[in-house]
């Protein structure tokens, strides 16, 4: 079965994500398994500008993705270290089984 990829980088939202509307839709569509990642780079947390409340606030709007997808079943895989690989911007028109990224 194929699957569509969405790469949660900076945006945890689901509710009004166009990019994320479009997987869910393009998985419907296709019959494809929707599988959500979140990356954290070990670069981005050493150089982060980001206050200590700032980090408290992304844990809880992680929390918060991670809750959502486990309601709808939907696997979210959590990686730590430097992304590589290809990388689909919205708007475009994607492949079955590629990665969408969320901005």
């Amino acid at each position: 079965m194929s699957r569509i990829v969405v790469w949660f980088k900076r945006d945890l939202r689901v509710a009004d994500q166009p990019a994320w509307a479009d997987a869910v839709a393009q998985a419907r569509r296709e019959g494809c398994r929707l599988v959500a990642m979140y990356a954290l780079a070990p670069a981005v947390l050493a150089d982060s500008p980001l206050s200590w409340r700032q980090w408290q606030m992304q844990r809880a709007a992680f929390e918060a993705l991670a809750s959502v997808l486990f309601e709808c079943h939907i696997d979210l895989h959590v990686e730590i270290g430097e992304v590589t690989g290809t990388r689909r911007r919205r708007g475009a028109d994607p492949a079955p089984g590629t990665q969408a990224e969320l901005f």
